[in-house]
């Protein structure tokens, strides 16, 4: 199997999860400006139970969106092994279930996404913006919401409140970045445990990490080099981590 089959599986997902999370804003826009006219102040979509509704249930699409995407790489990734999916289907469980699980994770990023428009929403009310016009300023901030004079401006003008958004990991952000580095993350260690798993039952008896990357890491640094017994997991340090596993059999007679 040559590696860059597998790097190939990792293409193409930031545009597949701006997509989704652009979506999921052109749908809770729609809804959100029906109460334009009722909004004072702050806009909180807690204030409208109905509209709170409909929009939890757009996010919780977001997130099974978000969701399948990695799912489907995953599946991608492991067709380049030796064997059926279901080979490896209890280490995919495994990964997709550690910590509080994948869906979780999701379902954080789309609850940032939500409060995030709350600002949003706030600001394009108060300066009269059509919803086309909220929907291509949102969608042109999407990276980097923080820095927008626009969102400057209106703390400055304490038409939001700056305590009330927290940005940076696990709060609002670059929400189609973050559900990237989540997918990405889910796809790589389900792939790597998985090959490790087809390399033992070859016979394999360690393998030797290797920096697949050239920027400086001192934590895949301190672990790159030496041979590691072939039972003991290979370690996905941080997102974005591109090492890999150089597998070992044991000598012949």
């Amino acid at each position: 199997m040559d590696r860059e089959d597998f790097i190939a599986t990792l293409t193409g997902i930031a545009p597949l999860m701006r997509d989704a999370v652009l979506d999921a804003v052109t749908r809770i826009l729609a809804l959100a400006y029906v109460y334009k006219e009722f909004v004072e102040g702050e806009f909180r979509f807690e204030d409208f139970p109905d509209l709170d509704e409909r929009v939890n249930a757009i996010l919780r699409g977001l997130s099974d969106k978000g969701a399948e995407i990695a799912r489907q790489r995953v599946r991608d990734a492991l067709a380049l092994l030796d064997g059926d999916y279901e080979d490896y289907e209890d280490i995919v469980e495994s990964v997709e279930n550690e910590n509080e699980g994948m869906l979780w994770a999701f379902d954080m990023h789309s609850s940032n996404l939500k409060k995030l428009l709350e600002g949003w929403l706030t600001i394009a009310f108060a300066k009269g913006w059509s919803q086309a016009d909220a929907l291509a300023k949102i969608a042109s901030n999407l990276d980097e919401p923080q820095t927008s004079p626009m969102w400057k401006d209106a703390i400055r003008a304490k038409m939001i409140d700056p305590n009330e958004y927290r940005f940076g990991r696990g709060y609002q952000r670059n929400i189609p970045n973050a559900m990237k580095v989540l997918a990405v993350y889910i796809i790589t260690k389900a792939f790597m445990l998985s090959e490790q798993r087809m390399y033992a039952n070859r016979g394999a008896a360690y393998y030797i990490r290797r920096r697949g990357s050239n920027y400086d890491c001192p934590e895949c640094d301190s672990l790159v080099g030496y041979p590691i017994p072939i039972d003991e997991p290979f370690a996905y340090l941080h997102p974005h981590c591109l090492c890999y596993a150089e597998y070992h059999f044991p000598p012949t007679e």
